[in-house]
């Protein structure tokens, strides 16, 4: 900003031409920023197929969502955080494998392998301790 109140005090007394470059940089950031902020959180270049759900108590929800560039996003959402993991998946006949980018630590919400259900909308993981998850409509 200080270059642009430079570059109009040199342009008022005649000495140099107004240099537009700071302007357009400040322009071009404002724009940025501002779909920045208000895509939070959304999926711009891709686009969902399925999602599933499971309220975990009150405040907690959980979700898997299925793109159709074959990845997955798994959200864990608690009163005042998100949890976010992502990576891809295989779905063959009536089972879903997720191929998690981070392996370091054992999940315990979400497993590896569900077995889908059509008739109750369920998609119910390989180990029975885990939650089971409905479709969103």
């Amino acid at each position: 900003m200080v270059i642009v109140f430079y570059d109009l005090y040199n342009l008022s007394i005649r000495k140099i031409q107004f240099n537009f470059l700071p302007i357009l940089i400040v322009v071009i950031f404002s724009i940025s920023l501002f779909i920045a902020i208000k895509y939070q959180g959304k999926f711009l270049f891709k686009n969902p197929t399925k999602t599933f759900v499971n309220q975990i108590g009150e405040v907690s929800t959980s979700k898997i969502i299925l793109f159709t560039d074959h990845t997955f996003e798994l959200q864990q959402t608690g009163k005042h955080e998100v949890c976010v993991k992502k990576g891809t998946y295989l779905f063959k006949q009536d089972t879903l494998f997720l191929d998690k980018k981070d392996k370091t630590f054992k999940d315990e919400v979400f497993d590896s392998i569900y077995y889908f259900r059509k008739t109750q909308n369920l998609l119910i993981p390989n180990n029975n301790l885990l939650i089971k998850f409905k479709v969103n409509k």
